[in-house]
């Protein structure tokens, strides 16, 4: 989350501490607004679920690491550890969508290498 990583390079200069506070406030605001999308995206993916490989997944396995890295980045800069537990039980869960996708990938491309015939067997 950039306004962790704002805050962070804040307090390692040390040349606007009167703004940490603000710059903390922030940064945990903006987490919150960003955890409010977390959940039309994961009820999306239960009531609309693509079964096979589809590219438009992509659109739903980057946030996941993105939520991951906010949370870790969001924890340590607030200090409330519950928040850097999501980010780091998140990354697993980024990580795992991440080689779905790839494992999905990697099979959709050997059955295009192989030919028309081994797509539309698929389908």
């Amino acid at each position: 989350m950039p306004t962790g990583h704002i805050t962070q390079a804040e307090a390692a200069l040390g040349r606007f501490s009167g703004h940490h506070q603000a710059l903390t406030t922030s940064t945990l605001v903006l987490w919150c607004l960003a955890m409010v999308w977390l959940l039309p995206l994961v009820t999306s993916e239960i009531v609309r679920p693509r079964l096979g490989y589809d590219t438009r997944r992509w659109a739903t396995v980057f946030p996941l690491g993105m939520y991951a890295v906010a949370g870790v980045t969001t924890g340590q800069v607030t200090g409330i550890t519950g928040i850097t537990g999501f980010g780091h039980a998140w990354t697993w869960v980024a990580f795992t969508g991440w080689l779905l996708m790839l494992a999905g990938l990697v099979r959709h491309g050997w059955q295009v290498l192989r030919g028309p015939a081994a797509v539309q067997d698929r389908t």
